[in-house]
């Protein structure tokens, strides 16, 4: 477990945690990390921050990284990093900043997990992701990957920017699960705008308020399951082949 805060006004990138070596769990012992950055008056910090070339990796006990940050992003990832899970390994990133979870720098960074029982779970309460065509942050595991904000009534879009969190297409692209999990009962409305055809991943929509749809919402043999009240636009279509 790691823990630390730091607080600055001049000073940028001034982190809470940064990673920047390899840290591995090779038996069931869980790797946890909470960084806090309250820098302020023009300087930026990152609660936590994955530098080019760390590691963390993981065979059972569950990754958790809880970054805040008062100027920027909860958790963000630079260059080339790698978060690998195997075996029952748990990814769980909690990113409390001014932004969500992003990415920047040349490369791309992988989240990867090995097999079903692999699930990456992302909370935040600002856009996820800061990308371009070329560098971006990956996810791959045959488990599921779940998207939902941290506080209650928080508004969300996929697809497109519309909510307080989202998750526009061209970071999508770049994820890949067994199922998709977006939003929580304690979600305010959800909005799906996307025009990626998930394949045979199965989705799942949750709300505490409405679901929209404004768009084509596609698989090819996933389930799509809707577990709050569907709201249809006059360019909705729903196509789980």
């Amino acid at each position: 477990t790691g823990l630390n805060t730091s607080s600055s006004t001049t000073t940028a990138h001034n982190n809470g945690i940064t990673i920047q070596g390899n840290v591995t769990s090779t038996g069931n012992g869980r790797l946890t990390f909470s960084g806090n950055s309250t820098v302020s008056g023009g300087a930026t910090g990152y609660g936590i921050r994955l530098m080019s070339g760390a590691t963390i990796s993981s065979s059972a006990g569950d990754i958790t990284l809880n970054g805040t940050s008062a100027s920027s992003f909860g958790v963000f990832s630079t260059y080339i990093n790698n978060i690998n899970l195997t075996g029952t390994a748990d990814l769980y990133i909690n990113s409390y900043g001014t932004s969500g979870f992003g990415h920047a720098g040349v490369g791309v960074a992988n989240i990867t997990g090995s097999t079903t029982a692999n699930d990456v779970v992302l909370a935040a309460d600002a856009a996820l992701f800061y990308i371009d065509a070329t560098n971006y942050q990956a996810i791959s595991t045959l488990g599921s990957v779940t998207l939902k904000p941290i506080t209650a009534s928080t508004t969300l879009s996929v697809g497109s920017t519309g909510g307080t969190l989202y998750l526009q297409d061209v970071a999508l692209a770049n994820i890949s699960a067994g199922t998709f999990n977006f939003g929580s009962v304690s979600t305010g409305t959800l909005s799906i705008n996307t025009a990626r055809n998930f394949g045979t991943s199965h989705i799942n929509f949750t709300s505490g308020g409405n679901i929209t749809l404004a768009n084509t919402l596609a698989t090819s043999g996933g389930n799509i399951i809707f577990n709050s009240p569907l709201v249809l636009s006059a360019a909705s279509t729903l196509n789980a082949g």
